[in-house]
C-alpha cells in the first residue's frame, strides 16, 4: 500500500468511544478536516450502519477473526488505522499484524501492558521493517501520564523514579467495553506489573501505597494499580522504576491485595462463573455521562541520588471525551507526518512531543516544580 494512502480507518465504530469519535468528528470545527479522510469499521453492519448513518460517514464490515485477505482487502487505501475495539487482549494483535502486511500506521486507545507489549517487543522489528508507526495508547489514561512523564524527566535528567497517580471525579463510570476489557486482563490470569529496576515484575495489584496531593480533589491515600503506564513510561523517559496509583482508603489496599488473589482462584475453579460475569458486565456498564467532574493526572520523579524531586499534574476532561479528542488529533498528526518519529513502535510523547496533551481541548496544564526530597517532606508533614 502506497504511505500516500487517502483514507483514515476507524475499527470499532459502534463502541462508545467510536460513536463519540463519530459525533465529535462532525461538531468540533478542529476536526473539519477529518470529514472527508474518516470512513468507520466494524464487525456488526447494523450497528457500524447506525454510527455511520447518524454522521454522515463511510463505512466498511470486516471481521478480525477472518482470513488475512478478508481483512487486506479494506486496507489496500487506508494510511491509518485507529483500532478502538475491545477487548484488546484478543483484538489488537490481529489488527496490528494487518497493518504490517499492509503498510498502515497503528494507532490504539487501549492501556493495557500485553497489547504494548505487541507492539515494543513481539512485533517491533516487523513494525520497523514495514517502515510504518505503530503507537498504542492514543487516549486517555497513556496521552496524559505519557506527556506528564516526559515533562519531568526532562525536568529532573537522571531521575530513578517515577510515580504516577490518577483521580476521577465522583460518579466517574466505565463503559462497556473498558469493563469488559479490565475484567478479561483479570480474569485471564495475566501479571499485574510494574516496572521495577527497568525489567517488568509481577507485584499484584496494591502491593504499595502512598500519599498523593491531587490539585483538585486533595490529597489521598491512593493505591498501586498495574496499569499500562508502568510499562509505557519506561519508553518515553529511561526512568527504571515505575508505579502507577489510583485512590482508596489505607484500610481497603491489603483487602484489595488479597481478594485479588482468591478472586482470580475462584475464576479458574469455579465452572461457568467467568461467562456469568462475561454476560453480566454489559447489562451494568452503561458508560459515563458527559457531565462528568473532570480528571487530576500528577506525578512524581525521584533521584535517589541527589535527593531531588521534581512534581506536576495535568487536569483533564471526562476520560472518554478525552479519548476521543486525543486520538482523532492522533490520527490528524499521523496523517500528516507531523511527528518526531516517522516509523516504528512509539509512545505518545514520543511521536508527538510532551506537549501534546496541551493540544487537546479542556486540558490544563501545572507547572513542574522540582525541590530536595527534605522540603517535599516538610510540607507533607501534619502541623503541630
Amino acid at each position: 500500500m502506497p504511505r500516500n494512502a487517502p483514507l483514515i480507518l476507524l475499527y470499532g465504530a459502534n463502541g462508545y468511544t467510536g460513536k463519540l469519535s463519530a459525533q465529535i468528528l462532525q461538531r468540533e470545527p478542529v476536526f473539519a478536516a477529518l470529514r472527508d479522510k474518516i470512513v468507520l469499521a466494524g464487525r456488526s453492519e447494523a450497528k457500524v450502519k447506525e454510527v455511520a448513518d447518524a454522521n454522515n460517514l463511510p463505512y466498511r464490515i470486516f471481521s478480525l477473526e477472518g482470513e488475512e485477505d478478508e481483512i487486506d482487502v479494506h486496507l489496500q487505501d487506508v494510511r491509518v488505522v485507529v483500532h478502538m475495539a475491545g477487548p484488546f487482549i484478543y483484538t489488537a494483535e490481529p489488527m496490528l499484524t494487518a497493518c504490517v502486511r499492509n503498510q498502515c500506521d497503528y494507532l490504539d486507545i487501549t492501556g493495557e501492558q500485553p497489547v504494548m507489549q505487541l507492539i515494543h517487543e513481539t512485533y517491533a522489528q516487523e513494525i520497523t521493517n514495514a517502515g510504518i508507526l505503530a503507537i498504542s495508547g492514543v487516549g486517555f489514561d497513556i496521552v496524559p501520564t505519557d506527556c506528564l512523564a516526559k515533562r519531568l524527566a526532562e525536568a529532573l535528567p537522571g531521575a530513578t523514579h517515577l510515580d504516577l497517580a490518577i483521580c476521577n471525579g465522583p460518579g466517574a463510570a466505565l463503559s462497556r467495553g473498558t469493563a469488559l476489557t479490565s475484567f478479561e486482563h483479570f480474569a485471564t490470569g495475566r501479571p499485574m506489573c510494574a516496572r521495577v529496576n527497568g525489567e517488568m515484575k509481577n507485584v499484584g495489584v496494591a502491593y504499595t501505597s502512598r500519599r498523593v496531593p491531587f490539585p483538585t480533589y486533595g490529597t489521598k491515600n491512593a493505591m498501586f494499580l498495574p496499569w499500562g503506564d508502568c510499562y509505557s513510561a519506561y519508553f518515553s523517559t529511561g526512568i527504571p522504576n515505575t508505579n502507577v496509583f489510583f485512590p482508596a482508603p489505607a484500610l481497603v489496599a491489603p483487602f484489595v491485595y488479597y481478594g485479588s488473589m482468591v478472586g482470580a482462584v475462584a475464576l479458574k475453579w469455579i465452572p461457568g462463573l467467568h461467562c456469568l460475569i462475561s454476560a453480566a458486565i454489559p447489562k451494568i456498564a452503561q458508560g459515563p455521562a458527559h457531565h462528568e467532574s473532570n480528571i487530576d493526572v500528577w506525578g512524581e520523579v525521584r533521584d535517589v541520588a541527589t535527593g531531588r524531586v521534581a512534581t506536576g499534574a495535568v487536569i483533564v476532561p471526562e476520560g472518554y471525551l478525552f479519548t476521543a479528542r486525543a486520538a482523532l488529533l492522533s490520527a490528524i498528526r499521523v496523517f500528516d507526518g507531523a511527528v518526531t518519529k516517522k516509523a516504528g513502535p512509539a509512545t505518545p510523547s514520543v511521536a508527538f512531543g510532551a506537549k501534546f496533551v496541551n493540544e487537546i481541548e479542556g486540558v490544563t496544564e501545572l507547572d513542574v516544580v522540582v525541590r530536595d526530597v527534605a522540603e517535599v517532606q516538610a510540607a507533607a508533614a501534619p502541623a503541630h
